[in-house]
């Protein structure tokens, strides 16, 4: 009574959690404790000829004729960080 189920039953790596912001540690210090810990990397595949929309590329005002316009539903929004 009153202990945790063990780390490695659950489905989410240390990194992907709550815990991590509050509890930061490296990935030696994550996989010595033996908690699970996700490390891909997901490559984003945008089809060739898409429409593209840089948000760093927009004003305001065109944000606002963007988002009354039903095109907006086929275009390809990337984030400024990626």
């Amino acid at each position: 009574m009153g202990e945790f189920f063990d780390p490695s039953l659950s489905p989410f790596g240390y990194n992907e959690t709550v815990a991590q912001e509050y509890f930061p540690l490296t990935r030696e210090e994550v996989l010595a404790r033996g908690y699970g810990r996700q490390d891909n990397t997901y490559d984003t595949k945008i089809p060739e000829g898409a429409d593209v929309v840089r948000p760093q590329t927009y004003t305001d005002i065109q944000w606002d004729e963007l988002k009354s316009d039903d095109g907006v539903l086929k275009k390809v929004f990337v984030c400024e960080v990626s």
